[in-house]
């Protein structure tokens, strides 16, 4: 057996360079002369009497925690980080301490205790947006796991979701949801760290392709707006906030895995936000509708389409009558819903027969200061048809922490969930 025989007062670091070298010109001899049949590994390094054992790239975890808050019934999604590993080649092994059970008034919540590091909603959050809302549930980790419970109590096959935070889906959302079988889809918006999400089950649907797009990059660069692009033009202010929105869209086309002649256009957004901008929203949906059609008439001829999302609008609004309707005149209120100063009148039109798959809710956002319906599944109506709707909490259940978020519901926005089936 070969031995490395070094001085004692040689230094460990100039030893082991050497031994590196000896190594790497070994092997460059073995390969020119080519594998050799069966051949031992070469014996560990020695010096002196020890012996060293020498790993390259081992794998390595650099970052296991749990959440801050775990809550008693509901799932937990540890945070995993490797180095030159992947977490599903990795064994987990869970212990837990014996505690009291549900009280079944409120969750029970424990602190873990440890070196992790603690996310903190923003002062904002506890102060101006949700002061009614008791500080430890706006915690990430706290809703994290509420969120969780939820989603995965619906055993939707799809689900679309907005506002993500970019680093929730990737380290939470994502693997918690994976684990029961749903794959998510993620499109950020430009310059932010919060997008949209598509989840489907995978045991049911497979991905054939995406056609995702930012609404201001569409308009300046797909000829496909070029029409609309060039009436934004005669108004410049309108134009000039529509292309400074990061405002997406996310559009996923999905076939059945029993049925593959059976396939599904997804789009998915979260349209600008100003109570005041109605004349930007038709413009954005105008984009989305357009880009759908094209999917859905050109590239997938006749495939149904799922249209969802935070659309921000009532159904009083000129967006929801323009989506549900296929139109919308010149002369409609929203197109002033800024004052006359930021007037952009334009006839619209697109040509899918689209109904809101949940109806008029009162409701699907309640706030300190604000309730209305702003959130709809929009559905083919000539191929797809509602089933069944879940019904949404009731009043005094939204109300009981006074409004949302709260100590019970994670979101300021409730979600909508039905059952479709193919005409």
């Amino acid at each position: 057996m070969e031995r490395a025989v070094r001085d004692r007062e040689e230094p460990l670091g100039r030893a082991l360079a050497r031994i590196a070298a000896k190594g790497r010109a070994k092997a460059a001899k073995k390969g020119r002369k080519g594998p050799a049949s069966g051949e031992e590994l070469p014996p560990p390094p020695t010096i002196g009497d020890a012996t060293y054992r020498v790993e390259r790239n081992p794998p390595t975890v650099t970052e296991l925690r749990l959440p801050h808050s775990l809550l008693a019934g509901f799932p937990v999604c540890p945070k995993l980080a490797t180095e030159f590993a992947a977490p599903h080649h990795c064994l987990f092994r869970w212990f837990c301490e014996r505690l009291p059970g549900a009280n079944g008034a409120q969750p029970v919540w424990v602190d873990v205790e440890g070196g992790d590091q603690q996310v903190e909603s923003t002062e904002f959050s506890r102060t101006v947006l949700f002061p009614y809302c008791a500080p430890y549930a706006l915690e990430l980790d706290y809703r994290q796991s509420l969120l969780h419970k939820e989603l995965t109590g619906y055993h939707a096959d799809l689900m679309c979701l907005q506002e993500v935070d970019q680093a929730v889906f990737t380290d939470s959302l994502g693997p918690a949801l994976e684990a029961f079988g749903l794959k998510g889809l993620f499109k950020i918006k430009e310059k932010q760290h919060e997008g949209l999400a598509t989840f489907y089950r995978q045991d049911k649907l497979q991905l054939l392709s995406q056609h995702d797009l930012t609404f201001s990059q569409a308009l300046q660069e797909d000829p496909l707006h070029q029409e609309l692009q060039d009436k934004l033009a005669t108004y410049p202010m309108v134009q000039e906030k529509v292309l400074q929105r990061s405002t997406v869209l996310q559009v996923s086309v999905l076939q059945s895995t029993n049925e593959p002649s059976r396939k599904i256009c997804v789009a998915n957004t979260h349209l600008y936000w100003h109570p005041k901008g109605g004349n930007i929203r038709l413009i954005q949906a105008a984009v989305a509708l357009s880009h759908i059609r094209h999917i859905a008439c050109e590239l997938y001829p006749g495939i149904p389409i799922i249209f969802c999302g935070d659309f921000n609008s009532t159904p009083s609004s000129g967006l929801y009558r323009f989506v549900s309707s296929g139109n919308i005149d010149e002369n409609h209120e929203d197109w002033v819903s800024n004052g006359e100063e930021e007037k952009c009148s334009m006839s619209l039109t697109h040509p899918f027969k689209l109904q809101s798959a949940c109806g008029e809710p009162a409701y699907t956002n309640y706030v300190g200061g604000f309730h209305g319906c702003l959130d709809y599944i929009f559905i083919d109506a000539h191929a797809l048809e509602v089933e069944q709707v879940i019904p949404l909490p009731s009043h005094e259940e939204v109300t009981t922490h006074q409004a949302l978020p709260s100590v019970s519901h994670p979101s300021d926005h409730i979600a909508l969930i039905c059952d479709l089936k193919w005409k």
